[in-house]
């Protein structure tokens, strides 16, 4: 995949329907970077453009679903994980507590 200049991506967000600040949103990254990627201040990485075009072939009903499945995903390979609660955004994946904490003072 060649690098894709600003204007192409502010295209693909817009027949995705997709705002800046959705995307920012689903992605976990600031709207004002978002902004930079799309005035062509700033290269667009490869990720983005791929989300960018999958994005336009799906559906908003289908979104939820491919969060939560991505979202299990990168935790599994990544640390291992199936059970606990992260961050709206995958790469910034962190683990919270499910239980409380045990005192080892007795």
């Amino acid at each position: 995949m060649e690098t894709i200049s600003g204007s192409g991506f502010t295209a693909l967000l817009s027949q995705a329907n997709v705002s800046q600040a959705g995307f920012a949103r689903l992605t976990g990254v600031s709207p004002r970077q978002v902004n930079k990627w799309c005035r062509g201040r700033a290269a667009v990485p490869r990720w983005a453009a791929i989300l960018a075009l999958a994005l336009r072939e799906l559906s908003a009903e289908t979104l939820p679903i491919l969060h939560d499945e991505l979202t299990a995903a990168v935790a599994k390979a990544y640390w291992g994980l199936t059970g606990s609660k992260f961050c709206r955004a995958p790469w910034r994946m962190c683990r919270t507590r499910t239980t409380a904490p045990t005192s080892s003072i007795a």
